[in-house]
């Protein structure tokens, strides 16, 4: 009995760290596409111009993403709608934008975090989110990261 304890203890955790490297290279794919087909210059710039105009109410304001001027490049890396919202960092207080994309094939959500130049999060896969999730984060530019959920 103790032996068997053990052995569906170790592939409790073989299985456990399985998943969580597939989101991570999950993310790391998504990350080389949006490099790929999105100008980090306008993407900052369209970010830093909607939280200079968006109040944040609580934690976030949700902002409706036709009315922003979202770049079509975001918008063309999911077929599901786009989620955006404006927030504060808990830990500097900095203003960011927050955008969420489903993955095309139903699967876990991944996006941006866009801040000026100085924005600064903590990058790997240990950046835990207001509802609990936990992400994996990967640096882009200044001030931009993309993240996808583990």
């Amino acid at each position: 009995m103790k032996k068997l304890s053990i052995i569906l203890a170790l592939l409790a955790v073989v299985v456990a760290g399985c998943g969580r490297g597939y989101y991570i290279k999950q993310t790391e794919r998504f990350a080389a596409q949006a490099r790929s087909t999105v100008n980090p210059a306008f993407l900052q710039e369209w970010a830093t111009n909607l939280i200079a105009k968006t109040p944040i109410e609580n934690r976030a304001t949700w902002v409706n993403p036709d009315f922003t001027g979202i770049p079509k490049s975001i918008v063309g890396l999911s077929d599901f709608p786009v989620v955006v919202s404006v927030t504060r960092s808990p830990d500097s207080g900095d203003a960011y934008v927050i955008v969420q994309l489903r993955s095309n094939d139903g699967g876990p959500f991944r996006g941006f975090l866009v801040g000026n130049k100085s924005f600064k999060v903590k990058v790997g896969s240990d950046l835990r989110t207001y509802g609990d999730q936990w992400l994996h984060v990967v640096p882009w530019q200044p001030g931009i990261y993309i993240w996808g959920e583990l």
